[in-house]
């Protein structure tokens, strides 16, 4: 599912708290009148200024509201211009929190799809280990990564169990199994 922030703000500069508490309830009204998909993206097309205070209320707001549904639902941020996500960048980096960016190409498809803000180094390692795999389960990390990390199955576990917190990664059950796969697959970290 799609949601331009253009459409939902009906404003090109987002700014202030309230007008990011405003987005946030289109969005949900938005979302709820949808397909019910487990990915959603925000295109911030034609936005060309989002305060710090907007974003942290409609997009990291939206992303927690769709973590708790059930399903729950990943939260990604598509075309977002220079000074949007720089300054979506600081707030991540204030906060310790991540998110997935990507452009859209005018069919629709993700492209250039990248996590914007900072991850922990076990993160990171865990994130790069899942994307080497393409998907995994704890147990599959442990076998491949686990002399190496020196970590048992209940910590990859909760390394990937973060990393599906901040709509990273996905859960896809298979039996009692809980495997993750990038939220988008051609995912990528740093430069």
């Amino acid at each position: 599912m799609i949601l331009r922030i253009r459409n939902i703000v009906d404003d090109n500069v987002l700014a202030g708290a309230a007008k990011g508490v405003l987005a946030l309830t289109g969005l949900i009204n938005a979302y709820g009148q949808g397909d019910d998909s487990s990915l959603v993206i925000l295109d911030f097309r034609e936005v060309h200024v989002a305060t710090g205070s907007f974003l942290r209320e409609s997009v990291l707001g939206f992303r927690d509201y769709c973590r708790r549904r059930q399903p729950p639902a990943a939260v990604v941020i598509a075309n977002a211009d220079a000074i949007v996500s720089e300054e979506l960048r600081n707030l991540l980096q204030a906060l310790g929190d991540a998110l997935v960016a990507c452009e859209l190409t005018p069919s629709g498809k993700q492209r250039d799809a990248h996590v914007l803000g900072p991850l922990e180094e076990k993160q990171r390692v865990t994130l790069g280990a899942v994307l080497r795999l393409g998907a995994a389960d704890a147990r599959a990390l442990h076998e491949r990564f686990g002399r190496a990390e020196k970590i048992g199955v209940t910590g990859w576990n909760n390394r990937l169990a973060a990393l599906v917190q901040k709509g990273i990664l996905v859960e896809e059950r298979e039996g009692r199994t809980k495997r993750c796969r990038p939220v988008i697959q051609e995912l990528r970290y740093g430069s």
